[in-house]
C-alpha cells in the first residue's frame, strides 16, 4: 500500500494514508491492531511485522484460513478513471509481498499443513491415554517432574466427557430396536413369573398361619365423621375491646384538660431554659445570685414560722393555767404579768 501511495500524483496525507491501510488488513490483523494506539505509517509497519511472525506461528499449528473473505479492494483507488490509470504518473506497480523464511524458495525448512498438526495432536492423545494407564501421584522424588506429565494431568477435566459422541440423529437404528424389544419381551415375562412365584407363596404362607391362630377378628366399628367445628364470630368481642379502650383514652384525656399546670414548676422551667442559654461566666453568676435570694427568702419564712409556732404555745399554756381551779380567781391581767414579777 505505501508503494502505491508514492506512485500517485497527489498522495493522501497520512492520516488518510493510515486509515485507508488499516481498512484494507486482514480480519486477523484488524482485530489485533483494533486496541494498539498507532500515529504514523512506521508503528504500523512494526506492529505489522509482529503480527506477520503471530500469523506464520499460528498457521504452522491449524490450516490456514480461506484468503477470500481477507482480500478487500479500497474504494478510493478502484473507482480511479482509465485515462488516470493510463497516465504514466499514476501507474500502479505490482503489490510486493514478504517473503518468510519457510516460504522461500532455497529455504532449508518447510512449511507445515494440516498433516503436521493431525499428527501433533495424535501424539498428544497418545500420551494422555498412557498416562491415564499409569496415573498414579507420588510424593517427593516420585512426584511429577516431567512438564508432559503436568500438561496431562490438566486434561483430567476431560474424564466427564462422554468418549462417543453421535452424529446429527440419535435415533436407535432398527436392528437395535428390534433387539432391544426382545430383551424387554424377555425381562418382562421373567417378571411376570417371579411374580406369579411369590403371589403363591404369600397365600400358602396367611392359609397357615390362620390355621395355626384361629382367631376371631372383630367387626370393625363404622368410623364417626368428624365433626366441624363452627366458625365463631369475633366481631362482638373486637367491638367491645374497641369502646372499652376508647372509654379509657377519653377519660385520660379529661383528666389532663382538668389538670392545672404548676406555676412553680412552669417557672423552673423557664429558668432553666434561660441558664442554658447562656455563656459558663454568666451562667455561674446567675446562679450565684439566684442562690443568695432563695436562701433569704428561706431564712425569712424560717423565722415567720419559728415565731408563730412560739406563739402557739404561749397560747396554749395561758389556756392550761386559766382551766386549773387553783389560777383560775386570778384575772387576764395578772396572767399576762411574767412570773419574774410575782
Amino acid at each position: 500500500m505505501q508503494g502505491l501511495f508514492d506512485r500517485l500524483s497527489r498522495p493522501p496525507p497520512e492520516s488518510k494514508r493510515l486509515r485507508m491501510i488499516r481498512r484494507n488488513l486482514q480480519p486477523f490483523y484488524q482485530t489485533q491492531l483494533a486496541l494498539a494506539l498507532i500515529t504514523s505509517i512506521e508503528e504500523l509497519l512494526s506492529h505489522g511485522k509482529q503480527l506477520e511472525y503471530t500469523r506464520f506461528t499460528i498457521d504452522t499449528f491449524r490450516p490456514p484460513l480461506s484468503r477470500k473473505i481477507a482480500k478487500l479492494l479500497e474504494p478510493d483507488l478502484a473507482c480511479l478513471s482509465a485515462t488516470t490509470v493510463s497516465n504514466a504518473k499514476t501507474t500502479l506497480a505490482p503489490i510486493r509481498t514478504p517473503v518468510l523464511a519457510s516460504t522461500a524458495p532455497n529455504s532449508s525448512t518447510r512449511p507445515r499443513t494440516g498433516e503436521d498438526c493431525k499428527k501433533k495432536w495424535k501424539f498428544i492423545r497418545d500420551g494422555y491415554n498412557r498416562f491415564k494407564k499409569k496415573k498414579k501421584l507420588g510424593t517427593g522424588s516420585a512426584a511429577l517432574q516431567n512438564s508432559k506429565d503436568k500438561r496431562h494431568q490438566q486434561l483430567l477435566f476431560l474424564e466427564g466427557v462422554s468418549h462417543h459422541r453421535s452424529g446429527g440423529s440419535n435415533v436407535p437404528k432398527p436392528e437395535e430396536i428390534i433387539e432391544n424389544a426382545d430383551t424387554d419381551q424377555e425381562h418382562a415375562s421373567e417378571r411376570f413369573e417371579l411374580h406369579d412365584e411369590n403371589k403363591a407363596n404369600t397365600e400358602i404362607q396367611i392359609s397357615d398361619d390362620e390355621i395355626n391362630n384361629r382367631k376371631i377378628e372383630k367387626p370393625l366399628e363404622p368410623r364417626t365423621p368428624n365433626k366441624r367445628l363452627k366458625r365463631i364470630n369475633n366481631d362482638d368481642k373486637l367491638f367491645n375491646l374497641w369502646k372499652e379502650r376508647d372509654e379509657k383514652r377519653q377519660t385520660l384525656l379529661k383528666t389532663i384538660a382538668k389538670r392545672k399546670d404548676d406555676d412553680v414548676e412552669l417557672f423552673c422551667i423557664h429558668i432553666a431554659e434561660v441558664l442554658r442559654s447562656l455563656p459558663p461566666v454568666n451562667k455561674a453568676e446567675a446562679k450565684k445570685h439566684l442562690g443568695i435570694v432563695l436562701s433569704n427568702y428561706e431564712i425569712t419564712a424560717a423565722r415567720t414560722t419559728s415565731s408563730a409556732t412560739s406563739t402557739n404555745t404561749v397560747c396554749s399554756d395561758i389556756d392550761i393555767l386559766s382551766s386549773t381551779p387553783r389560777f383560775s380567781s386570778l384575772s387576764a391581767y395578772d396572767l399576762s404579768v411574767p412570773y419574774a414579777s410575782l
